[in-house]
């Protein structure tokens, strides 16, 4: 599968600007995060989650205007499918997410800093 380059898909409202960072995929969000916008960012997951096995997702939300309760449901499912496939799916941004939800960190740095780390680790054992 080729890898997802550098580019973005967008709706008035929300940019998601998706990138390759050594074993992740990082999905960059601007804008409001709204019943009308979240297909943009399905299509994103559903592509980041088929690129590679298993899949280590990094979504960078410190872009995004608004985000509410309601949501969180799409990160929700997109956690257990990358989980049920072994995969890492880490949220960068608001703090005070619920952890059911998913893991958080404060920096996209330390979010790559982490998996790049236990990629590194899983391929020298």
């Amino acid at each position: 599968m080729t890898p997802p380059r550098r580019h973005h898909d967008s709706h008035p409202g929300l940019t998601v600007r998706m990138g390759l960072h050594g074993p992740c995929v990082v999905l960059r969000l601007a804008g409001k995060l709204s019943v009308t916008t979240e297909p943009v960012l399905q299509r994103r997951l559903e592509q980041a989650i088929a690129f590679r096995s298993p899949p280590w997702i990094i979504v960078e939300m410190s872009g995004l205007s608004e985000l509410r309760g309601t949501d969180l449901g799409l990160f929700d499912e997109a956690r257990r499918r990358i989980e049920a496939r072994s995969g890492r799916f880490i949220l960068v941004g608001p703090q005070g997410l619920p952890p059911a939800v998913s893991e958080v960190r404060p920096s996209l740095e330390q979010a790559l800093r982490e998996l790049v780390d236990e990629g590194v680790g899983r391929f020298h054992r």
